[in-house]
C-alpha cells in the first residue's frame, strides 16, 4: 500500500478541489436554504479528504518510492486547506 500513497494523495487532493468547483457551479456563492446544508456537508467532506490526503502525502514523502507524486499531493492538499479555511493567511 505504501507504494501507492503518492498517487492516492494526489487523487484525494484533486477530488477535494473538484468537489469545491462542483459546489460553486451548482450552489454558487448564495445557495438556497435547502441546498445550503448539502453544500456545507459536501465541502466539509472535501476538507476531510484533503486532510487525509495531506497525511498520506507526508507518509509517502518519508518512506515511499513516489516522492514526486507525494509532493504534488502535499502541495495541492495544503493549498486547499489553507485557501478553504483561511488558516495562516494574514488578515
Amino acid at each position: 500500500m505504501r507504494d501507492h500513497l503518492g498517487r492516492v494523495s494526489v487523487a484525494g487532493a484533486v477530488l477535494s478541489w473538484s468537489t469545491l468547483v462542483v459546489a460553486l457551479v451548482f450552489g454558487g456563492l448564495d445557495p438556497s436554504p435547502t441546498d445550503a446544508r448539502r453544500l456545507k456537508a459536501s465541502l466539509l467532506s472535501a476538507l476531510c479528504v484533503a486532510a487525509i490526503s495531506l497525511g498520506a502525502a507526508v507518509v509517502a514523502l518519508v518512506g515511499g518510492p513516489q516522492r514526486i507524486w507525494a509532493t504534488l499531493g502535499l502541495v495541492l492538499a495544503l493549498a486547499f486547506i489553507v485557501l478553504f479555511t483561511g488558516f495562516g493567511l494574514p488578515g
